[in-house]
């Protein structure tokens, strides 16, 4: 006859077979729901890699290119005078490339629009250009969607003043320098000549200001006889002339 603590044992050995077969079985295997995507909408979540595991940026969809505006700070800027500004409107993170085609080259700008779809480049006017129309085109390209938009601008020579007057209309033979003040346009180049009686003294100065002073001599002056003073203007194709005298005593 077996004792009873023999039964005990045989039984829970049985149980735990059971249980094995059960969880080990060719029963097919139970697969758990996928937690909801952090995504709800056609928004991209982004975990930060900062450091901060908690922190979540949101990216939104990508603003479709459609079109391309482009706008000049000047349609007629006077020519050296004036940095063009050209800005082109057309989608956040286009590439946006602008041709300025000169009468002798092509100047290219190339730079990728901000946050609000916009980009500006400036432009310089080189020493050559004066009434030429100088012609922009841009290209906005993104996701291999491109728009082009085109406008110009027409450098104009520029209006270049002249004011000259002397230091003393009627300098005394003891004096050795005669002043002349000549004021213009600023960067203007400035010729200067002074026709004595025997010969013609010729002075240059760029009037970085607006202002060019010359210092004339007089050493040997001629008593009596008038010195013309003539001055002439230059910056770019733009001239001016202006005139005076005085008469060493």
């Amino acid at each position: 006859m077996k004792s009873p603590m023999r039964y005990l044992v045989a039984a829970a050995s049985a149980l735990a077979v059971g249980v094995i077969v059960i969880l080990t079985g060719g029963a097919p295997s139970t697969h758990l729901p996928r937690p909801p995507s952090l995504a709800a909408n056609s928004a991209q979540s982004i975990r930060s890699h900062t450091g901060q595991p908690n922190q979540i940026f949101t990216k939104g969809a990508t603003i479709p290119l459609t079109g391309c505006a482009i706008a000049v700070s000047g349609s007629t800027p006077l020519a050296g005078q004036t940095r063009e500004s050209v800005t082109i409107q057309s989608a956040p993170g286009a590439w946006v490339r602008l041709q300025a085609k000169y009468p002798r080259f092509t100047g290219t700008h190339a730079a990728e629009a901000d946050n609000k779809g916009t980009v500006t480049f400036g432009l310089a006017d080189p020493p050559s250009v004066t009434a030429p129309t100088v012609r922009l085109t841009a290209t906005a390209t993104l996701q291999k969607v491109q728009k082009t938009c085109q406008t110009q601008f027409t450098p104009q020579t520029p209006l270049v003043g002249c004011t000259l007057w002397e230091s003393n209309p009627y300098p005394g033979a003891g004096r050795t320098t005669e002043v002349v003040t000549v004021r213009t346009t600023p960067g203007a180049s400035v010729l200067v000549t002074a026709k004595y009686l025997r010969f013609t003294s010729v002075h240059r100065h760029r009037a970085a200001n607006g202002t060019a002073v010359f210092y004339l001599s007089i050493t040997h002056p001629t008593p009596g006889f008038r010195v013309l003073v003539n001055a002439t203007a230059s910056l770019w194709s733009g001239h001016g002339f202006c005139q005076t005298s005085f008469t060493p005593t």
